[in-house]
């Protein structure tokens, strides 16, 4: 079980967690006749050992993630939820719910957006099975984004009969356009980084970007360069091939339609892609399986003096193929630290808000922001509230508990808290205990 191999392989880690719970389990039911103490101590090995490696809610989500790729295609209903119930059991362990949340909204965001879930409906039983372990705030974004794809679609719809239909051809300018709308707040998504689109791709965004708007004023559409894809096609010596790459490699490989040689200032400069994004695109074209680009000098990493030739001796046994782009499964040191970073400033506003739900949510086409409830109240102002007054470890204590269904707080982190709610008057200390809190109305 701390095989490093193991650890280190997401999808292994959890196999073998799973086989050694099902294994300590029928040991247990067999021998013990399924005894709740023993069960018990089953539960709470699995609970320790499980949160004692910290990899563990994201290694989870990239099981799922692996399952709902390509794992479960082929499988019966029923295999499909034994497996889906075994996974929540896990997740049931964990004691940081919301870092698994983080991981898991970023992969089904590529799932939704790449089209590569091999069933929906294993897709909503998940979903349905941690909104059943942790209510329908946990679950809330993750429904809003299969909110957002059914719409998208419509809006889709509604753009080819008005604006594309008229004109008796389904693209602009040689160009089939597809748009996914993604409400901010839902999905995992910041601000990316700038692309130069080539014009005939700028042109088609354009054109969407005023129906859409007409549409739904008051609206503000951020193009998300790094999350999209293209199919393009693609003359070779040998013979033609219709090729599906990232925007960004999309963009790259347009330049050569002009050139048969770039160098990797030339291709910067052009696209104006940030650096640790063009490189990825440059080496999954020019280093990978398909060399669609060679580039010189050699090599498997791209170097600032780098160039760059169209490589017209391409061949590939598939007419139809798929570059993807080069990245570790796992997170980059540098990306856990960001990812540990935001869950930490998430947590500061859950230490003090616990969100009531929404009695009555308006119509969706009324505003493109997440729905907001209707009232706030502050975890801690809500315990003080009631108690009026309370020790400092019991008021610890019980913020802890209320918080354990989403994470394991950190005392430290509830005491900042605590201290932002004094200055801003919510709070004060008992001048005669100061380890005493009072509630001010």
């Amino acid at each position: 079980m701390q095989d490093d191999e193991k650890k280190g392989d997401p999808v292994k880690y959890v196999e073998a967690l799973l086989s050694l719970r099902d294994k300590y389990q029928a040991i247990i039911e067999e021998a013990f006749e399924g005894d709740k103490s023993f069960l018990n101590a089953l539960n709470g090995a699995f609970e320790s050992f499980v949160n004692d490696n910290a990899q563990s809610p994201e290694f989870i989500s990239l099981f799922v993630d692996d399952q709902l790729r390509r794992g479960l295609k082929g499988h019966s209903e029923d295999d499909m939820e034994r497996l889906l119930d075994k996974v929540v059991m896990l997740f049931r362990y964990l004691q940081d719910k919301d870092i698994f949340e983080k991981y898991y909204k970023q992969h089904l965001a590529k799932r939704l957006l790449g089209a590569r879930s091999v069933s929906d409906d294993a897709e909503r039983s998940m979903i349905t099975k941690l909104k059943h372990e942790c209510g329908y705030q946990f679950t809330s974004k993750l429904e809003g984004m299969f909110l957002d794809m059914k719409m998208s679609a419509d809006t889709q719809d509604a753009f080819r009969e008005k604006v594309l239909q008229p004109s008796g051809s389904s693209k602009i300018d040689g160009v089939e356009l597809g748009v996914h709308v993604l409400t901010t707040g839902f999905w995992p998504t910041q601000l990316g980084p700038r692309c130069n689109l080539p014009p005939q791709i700028a042109r088609c965004c354009e054109a969407f970007k005023d129906f859409y708007l007409k549409q739904h004023s008051g609206r503000k559409l951020t193009w998300q360069t790094n999350m999209g894809n293209a199919d393009i096609k693609a003359s070779f010596r040998a013979r033609r091939h219709e090729i599906n790459v990232s925007t960004h490699q999309m963009c790259i490989l347009l330049l050569f339609n002009g050139c048969d040689a770039m160098s990797y200032a030339e291709i910067a400069a052009d696209t104006q892609i940030p650096p640790a994004e063009l490189k990825r695109a440059l080496q999954s074209l020019a280093c990978a399986k398909f060399k669609i680009l060679n580039k010189e000098p050699k090599g498997r990493d791209v170097d600032d003096g780098d160039a760059f030739h169209y490589n017209a001796d391409f061949s590939a046994k598939q007419l139809r193929f798929k570059v993807g782009t080069v990245s570790a499964t796992k997170e980059t040191e540098v990306e856990k630290a960001e990812t540990r970073q935001k869950v930490d400033e998430d947590r500061k506003p859950q230490i003090e808000v616990s969100l009531l739900p929404t009695m009555c949510e308006g119509p969706r086409s009324e505003s493109h922001s997440p729905p907001s409830p209707p009232h706030r109240q502050a975890a801690i102002v809500r315990i003080m509230k009631s108690r009026k007054e309370m020790d400092h470890n019991a008021l610890i204590a019980e913020v802890t508990t209320q918080l354990q269904a989403r994470f394991h707080a950190n005392p430290n982190a509830i005491k900042k808290r605590l201290e932002s709610l004094i200055e801003r008057e919510f709070l004060e200390r008992d001048k005669a205990n100061w380890r005493k809190y009072k509630y001010l109305a």
